[in-house]
């Protein structure tokens, strides 16, 4: 779905709760390539696949079986959020080194994003993310 609002375009959807949700996410950002630009779009597919890969192996699902994805496209700023049931933990960047097998998620998503969080309410756990253009 998209929307304007107050000078910018944004999108909502609801995709399956499966890793396989992130190509389709990747598909449908790759559908806004001439509004973001390409230099950002390879960002924004990598941090989505991140955010939508953390929710699937972390949390638990929205009610239906879903995750909740955002976009919203301003002047100024790219802003993306992938919602979820929610997790005993909160998302945090981890300490790890060259021999850990995982871990360097939240690092990657704090090294291409200008600002990210996590906000908690009601409906789930979002996690979301800025890139300033």
């Amino acid at each position: 779905m998209r929307t304007a609002v107050d000078n910018a375009a944004s999108w909502q959807t609801r995709v399956p709760y499966s890793a396989r949700s992130a190509g389709t996410v990747r598909r449908w950002l790759t559908g806004v390539a001439a509004e973001v630009g390409d230099a950002l779009l390879a960002d924004l597919c990598a941090v989505s696949t991140e955010l939508i890969g953390n929710a699937v192996r972390h949390a638990s699902p929205l009610a239906g079986d879903e995750l909740s994805v955002r976009f919203r496209l301003t002047t100024g700023s790219i802003e993306f959020a992938v919602t979820d049931g929610g997790s005993a933990s909160s998302p945090a960047v981890r300490s790890v080194d060259q021999s850990s097998p995982d871990g360097r998620g939240l690092h990657i998503v704090d090294a291409l994003t200008s600002q990210w969080g996590v906000t908690d309410d009601g409906d789930g756990r979002t996690v979301w993310v800025r890139f300033d253009r």
